[in-house]
């Protein structure tokens, strides 16, 4: 028998099982027929990002067609089921273990669509992580890997990619972590691929210490960022985090407010209370010190339930993990036959020469991929070069108008109007952001212009010896010092 027989013969053996199973287990065809148009449903809607959220008519067709024969028939729709009940449980309901179980099965039943396998091994390694196990993590997500390769999705390899390169920050492998950016193929134009490359970037640069360095990388990250992205306030969190830790006590205050005050989520509201704690303590405010020691107490007191159902559902995908391979027998035992023994091998030995070639390709991809982030890098570079040139000639335009001698100096609301004007919103932007005050702004500009001690002495009203100790308190609210506060002026305006 050749192998087309071979295969039509397999169609006829289980369209045959289909209309048994029909007959045998008393499932109608309207219910069918219910149960297609809900998965169709909750197809087409996670096309737009969407999550098919009834769950009695998901439960509905998990019972239809968790039977034996259906089973085997139905593994792809019945895995969709699974997978689009445990979103649920785990997004609406906080049902972590519930979502872990529905998870397990849907990866079980080994649906043909790769990148649906992918989402499922993704979803199961979040629940991981936030159980601190990130290896586990990392496990499914490199199985999230090994599926979006099978399904040849560059969307979503670049983006598990970029997930992989976090857990290995978080890890504290920064070196593995460079070297997936330096794979990854990006552009301009992946808001969310950037975003991730410069949430890296400034994660690896907190961790060695260089404060600098991570709040520009935040603020890299921040331009990639739409207004309510979730990642907007966990950038929020990593800057309010630089700024406590450096003293910076009212931008550290001005982030955690936004945190508190725009988004509920309990494990940024711990970190923003203690900041708002550590300002009531500063004022000798009693009274608000114990209402967010208080409001902490709470949101720790939930952490900590939430932490204990996360623990529960990474133990049983651990236990998952570890048994893995036992879970081919669900669908092998029933599906095995002389004729689809033998259609398998030949599936088999042209899948593996398919993945070789695959493999090849993707080895030859990735110096490709490399050479294209080094050309992008460069690019960045340039780009950079020529806005920091930009500033340096609007700089020079203005030297006259903000000559140390001008009247400008001698009215603080004509010096912001005009700053802003001529020097690229410099006075808004800067207080926004980091809270200035007039004399900061003045300090700011007269360090553009290079101007010496006693100029700046005269047009702050103090004393020449304090001048050093006035820019150096300018330089610890930017998050610099005065040594490099010309320089962190220049990259601030060319941003």
């Amino acid at each position: 028998m050749n192998i087309p027989c071979q295969i039509h013969s397999s169609r006829r053996l289980l369209q045959a099982l289909w209309f048994a199973c029909v007959l045998c287990l008393g499932t109608g065809c309207t219910d069918w027929h219910e149960a297609q148009m809900v998965i169709r449903k909750a197809d087409s809607l996670d096309t737009h990002g969407i999550i098919y959220q009834d769950t009695a008519a998901l439960q509905k067709v998990i019972h239809m067609w968790e039977k034996p024969v259906l089973r085997v028939l139905k593994h792809d729709d019945l895995g969709k089921a699974y997978y689009y009940l445990g979103r649920n449980k785990e997004d609406r309901y906080q049902q972590y273990v519930e979502a872990a179980e529905c998870y397990i099965r849907s990866d079980q039943l080994h649906m043909s669509d790769p990148i649906r396998r992918g989402r499922v091994n993704s979803c199961m390694g979040y629940l991981c992580t936030n159980a601190d196990k990130e290896w586990l993590n990392l496990a499914f997500a490199q199985r999230a890997l090994h599926h979006f390769q099978q399904g040849n999705s560059e969307a979503y390899i670049s983006n598990e990619l970029l997930y992989i390169m976090q857990i290995y920050s978080y890890m504290g492998d920064y070196h593995r972590a460079d070297s997936i950016a330096r794979t990854v193929s990006l552009d301009e134009t992946d808001s969310i691929g950037m975003q991730q490359l410069y949430l890296h970037r400034g994660w690896c640069f907190y961790n060695k210490g260089e404060y600098d360095s991570a709040l520009v990388a935040y603020q890299r990250a921040m331009q990639y960022t739409a207004d309510n992205d979730t990642n907007q306030w966990y950038i929020y969190e990593e800057m309010m985090a630089i700024h406590h830790h450096l003293g910076n006590l009212d931008s550290a205050v001005y982030y955690a407010q936004s945190i508190l005050n725009d988004i509920y989520n309990p494990a940024l509201h711990t970190n923003a209370y203690y900041v708002m704690m550590d300002e009531a303590t500063g004022k000798n405010d009693t009274k608000a010190l114990s209402d967010y020691a208080h409001e902490r107490a709470d949101v720790q007191r939930m952490l900590q339930q939430e932490e204990n159902d996360y623990v529960l559902a990474a133990s049983l995908l651990e236990n998952y993990l570890e048994n893995t391979s036992s879970i081919l027998s669900t669908i092998v035992k029933i599906c095995l036959s002389t004729v689809l023994l033998t259609a398998c091998i030949f599936i088999g030995i042209w899948s593996w020469r398919k993945y070789h070639k695959r493999f090849l390709d993707t080895q030859q991809h990735a110096i490709v991929l490399e050479k294209k982030l080094a050309d992008i890098d460069y690019e960045k570079e340039k780009v950079q070069m020529q806005k920091r040139d930009a500033v340096e000639e609007v700089l020079l335009k203005n030297r006259e108008m903000f000559d140390v001698n001008s009247a400008i100096w001698n009215d603080d609301k004509m010096l912001c109007q005009t700053a802003d004007r001529q020097i690229y919103n410099i006075y808004t932007r800067l207080h926004n952001v980091f809270a200035i005050n007039m004399q900061d702004l003045k300090i700011c500009i007269l360090t553009l212009y290079g101007a010496s001690r006693s100029q700046i002495s005269e047009k702050t009203f103090r004393a020449v010896s304090s001048v050093p100790k006035l820019r150096a308190n300018t330089a610890k609210k930017l998050g610099t010092t005065s040594t490099n506060l010309r320089t962190f002026l220049i990259d601030f305006m060319a941003l």
